[in-house]
């Protein structure tokens, strides 16, 4: 779904079980991974999130089976995270947003139920349904318990492997992207 850097973790996944990315045909199915596979185009997917894609084929009768990239050779790294321009970092602006963030996030884990009837208030009929009913279990023990905590390690480690596979040229210096 997303080139360059899937092919990188797909690459490296490969090459754990010593396979190289010439061993498989790469379709393109851009984000219609499920019906893509149940439509028999593919034979597997790159690029789905843990809390969905298994979800909704097991609720469709279609069990699917997962390979974590962090059992495959490729580094642990953090999947959503917020970017800003510099010139707001500091600022009051921002604060009050990662703050926000922060109080969603406590509100989240710490009454997940009452947090699930919020997030289907906006669309009920669209919203409640089993899909996001699973989604939102499987998500709760993947939050941050402190959003605004970073590992410099764990960000060395993803900068060296997107350096040894050709995303980046160069390691940048931590400053430039991680603030306190």
């Amino acid at each position: 779904s997303v080139g360059g850097f899937e092919d990188a973790v797909l690459g490296a996944m490969l090459e754990s079980r010593g396979l190289t990315l010439k061993d498989v045909n790469l379709v393109n199915v851009n984000f219609a991974l499920s019906p893509s596979l149940y439509a028999g185009k593919v034979d597997a997917v790159i690029g789905a999130f843990r809390n969905f894609e298994l979800n909704q084929m097991d609720i469709d009768g279609r069990p699917g089976r997962a390979f974590f990239p962090e059992d495959h050779g490729v580094p642990d790294y953090e999947e959503l995270i917020l970017v800003a321009h510099p010139d707001y970092a500091g600022t009051d602006k921002l604060e009050r947003f990662l703050n926000v963030i922060d109080k969603a996030t406590r509100m989240i884990i710490n009454d997940p139920d009452t947090s699930y009837r919020s997030f289907i208030s906006f669309r009920p009929d669209d919203l409640d349904n089993e899909l996001n009913r699973r989604a939102w279990r499987d998500t709760l023990p993947k939050l941050a318990r402190e959003t605004r905590q970073t590992d410099p390690n764990s960000w060395n480690q993803f900068a060296r492997f997107m350096r040894d596979r050709g995303l980046i040229d160069n390691i940048p210096d931590q400053k430039t992207y991680l603030f306190p």
